[in-house]
């Protein structure tokens, strides 16, 4: 059969990639309106990033942006095409299954530059899936109103914790391109990368040195509490390279990390720090197999709180995803040193002083934006990676007329699916009894149902006095289907919320 790879999308991707690697290295040393680091109106930067989405899965049909090519059709077998191939196909399911997604994973779905290797790798056709306009509507809208950049690479091929390191370092422990560190390493594992952790200069440790205001919001961290970490295995949250960092729980170091919702209350108290990151939970990471929708509307309310507060008009938001998560891309991706970038994603700039409505197509990966901190505040570079980074300075105009905030509003249901419920067990058999927990319904909120796949298992629940219920329900007998299902909650003012269930046969 023939392979429906066309050699002429080959041969432009690797045309596109050559390009982006000469760019890569020329980097740009103040904007277009000659405006520099020290004179521009940007007093906050924050960076939200979210997980495990290629570009084409979630812009790879977006107006204007390099998008999917026609007729693509990515082999099930790249060493015998006779079993055919899979085509790019619209999804509407906010939940999937995880794929494989790892170093080697990677390299064998960017195939020495073919890009072909995406389903072989991920047994799942899912691979293929994309969102559009009506499946993730406020990040096209976002993407519309503000910048999209469509050439901005992962920092290297691979999982999460590497990336999230190169976001803050410009460089990772090596050990984490080839293991998942975890509680349950090996000892060897284990020391060797927390040995390379606390080798490795961050960011963070060029604002302490000039007193740059900054603060992670993922959790909160303890003074001396480097060892209590390391038994309970928060060293290895690969969200947050920080936490394998002994100067993390030092007195200097603590203040700077906070739970995710604080950014909420510094917003409203004007304190806002000049650089911040926000990191998701699961739940509201887009994470397979956590929600897409759950994600989106939690990095709404994100934007819109900075929207909706004094701080809007001197703040950039930075919206990224730490990795492809095994979905498809067409690009290949640019090799600036011996690891190369990782597969392409997502990114959207806004700003008041965001070029409204355009698609950036300089080639950037999460350097760049160490390399935009390091311009606006007069920073060193930490690494060769973020010295020869592309600027995101061609996204912004600091001199045109701001842009008004335009928040996305959203509705007390899409805010209800930002509390979670839980199932215990996340799986079960057919005909199995399951416990289902949920918080945040309300106090008292009677007529509460659980939906199974469409059926009505469970009805008439009420929450107690702190919105919070505890029930159990059988699993039907014909629950047959393989992957995520969906238990809905719904409340009597119509509110709904979702959770992935796994069915076992």
């Amino acid at each position: 059969m023939k392979n429906k790879i066309f050699h002429s999308t080959i041969l432009a991707s690797i045309i596109i990639s050559l390009t982006s690697i000469l760019l890569y290295i020329l980097p740009m040393a103040q904007t277009v309106d000659g405006t520099t680091g020290s004179d521009n109106p940007i007093k906050h930067i924050v960076i939200i990033m979210q997980e495990n989405h290629s570009f084409d899965n979630y812009f790879g049909t977006y107006p204007g942006a390099n998008k999917i090519p026609a007729n693509t059709c990515v082999p099930i077998d790249p060493q015998n095409l006779t079993k055919g191939c899979v085509k790019p196909f619209l999804t509407t399911n906010f939940t999937s299954t995880e794929m494989p997604h790892s170093y080697q994973n990677a390299s064998t779905c960017i195939d020495n530059g073919k890009m072909d290797g995406f389903v072989i790798v991920a047994k799942d056709n899912n691979a293929m899936s994309y969102y559009d306009s009506k499946t993730i509507p406020n990040y096209w809208k976002f993407a519309g109103r503000y910048v999209l950049a469509d050439n901005f690479f992962s920092s290297v091929p691979g999982e999460s914790a590497p990336n999230h390191w190169y976001a803050v370092a410009g460089t990772s422990p090596e050990i984490s391109f080839n293991y998942t560190v975890g509680k349950n390493s090996s000892p060897a594992v284990q020391n060797q990368y927390l040995a390379e952790a606390n080798g490795t200069k961050t960011i963070a440790d060029l604002f302490m040195n000039n007193s740059i205001s900054w603060k992670y919001y993922e959790s909160a961290f303890q003074v001396n509490g480097y060892n209590n970490a390391k038994n309970s295995g928060k060293v290895f949250t690969g969200w947050n390279p920080f936490s394998a960092k002994f100067s993390s729980y030092t007195s200097s170091y603590v203040p700077h990390f906070a739970p995710q919702n604080q950014i909420f209350t510094d917003l409203k108290n004007n304190a806002l720090p000049q650089v911040s990151w926000v990191m998701p939970d699961f739940y509201h990471s887009e994470h397979p197999s956590a929600s897409t929708r759950v994600g989106m509307i939690w990095v709404t309310k994100i934007v819109d709180a900075v929207m909706n507060s004094p701080q809007w008009n001197s703040t950039v938001i930075i919206i990224t995803w730490d990795e492809y998560g095994a979905f498809y891309d067409h690009i290949v991706p640019p090799t600036p040193d011996k690891f190369g970038n990782g597969i392409r994603v997502p990114a959207i700039m806004i700003s008041p002083y965001a070029k409204s409505g355009y698609i950036d197509h300089t080639p950037y990966d999460f350097e760049s934006i160490l390399k935009f901190i390091e311009w606006r505040y007069n920073l060193p570079s930490l690494t060769a990676r973020d010295q020869n980074a592309s600027n995101l300075l061609n996204a912004f105009n600091f001199t045109q007329a701001p842009l008004p905030p335009r928040p996305i509003p959203l509705s007390q249901s899409d805010l209800a699916t930002l509390i979670p419920i839980y199932l215990t067990p996340s799986s079960g058999h057919p005909n199995d009894v399951v416990q289902i927990v949920g918080n945040g319904f309300g106090q008292n909120q009677t007529n509460i149902a659980v939906i199974f796949d469409g059926t009505i298992v469970k009805f008439g629940i009420t929450a107690n006095s702190t919105g919070s219920f505890k029930t159990t329900f059988q699993i039907p007998s014909s629950a047959t289907k393989l992957g995520c299902h969906n238990v809905v909650d719904v409340v009597k003012n119509g509110i709904s919320n979702t959770v992935c269930f796994t069915i076992v046969l």
